[in-house]
């Protein structure tokens, strides 16, 4: 130093994040997803950082946790008629270990109040998210995840 001067020098260090830069989930949605909400969460944080297939796995975990739940939603929607037929193949449905298994065997039976232009919203989440993370890129993946937050936002207004 010249002059006996002195530097001052300053170190910050971020700690934490007062307010989460994450949206707010739609109080359907996270009543849908009780406690996988915190992994819905993660796929958020996945997708904001670029990492499609992150994100990916974490909504097929979701899937994979929630079916039977969905499944059994799914009866209060159905007409009386409707629904002692839905029952029996629930039970069957419930023993399968597969969700691919389970979402083939419900699909004649989804309510219509369910049916997104013309497709079942399980198969079409589930089967993007096996396809994506089986073999689709980080962008593809990326780029499909938004269309598939939008799905199961329809999802969980339908519930």
């Amino acid at each position: 130093m010249e002059d006996g001067k002195k530097e001052n020098r300053f170190c910050f260090e971020k700690v934490g994040q007062y307010l989460s830069w994450l949206p707010d989930i739609d109080k359907g949605l996270k009543k849908e997803l009780g406690k996988y909400e915190k992994l819905y969460r993660k796929s958020q944080i996945c997708e904001s950082q670029s990492y499609g297939i992150g994100a990916f796995a974490y909504y097929r975990r979701i899937v994979e946790n929630i079916i039977d739940n969905l499944l059994n939603s799914m009866n209060e929607l159905l007409d009386a008629e409707k629904k002692d037929a839905y029952n029996s193949k629930l039970e069957e449905i419930k023993k399968l270990d597969r969700v691919s298994d389970k979402i083939k065997e419900v699909k004649d039976l989804i309510p219509s109040t369910l049916i997104l232009k013309g497709m079942n919203p399980l198969g079409r989440i589930y089967g993007a998210l096996s396809s994506g993370l089986h073999g689709k890129s980080e962008v593809e993946c990326l780029k499909q995840a938004k269309n598939l937050k939008y799905v199961f936002h329809f999802s969980s207004k339908r519930f």
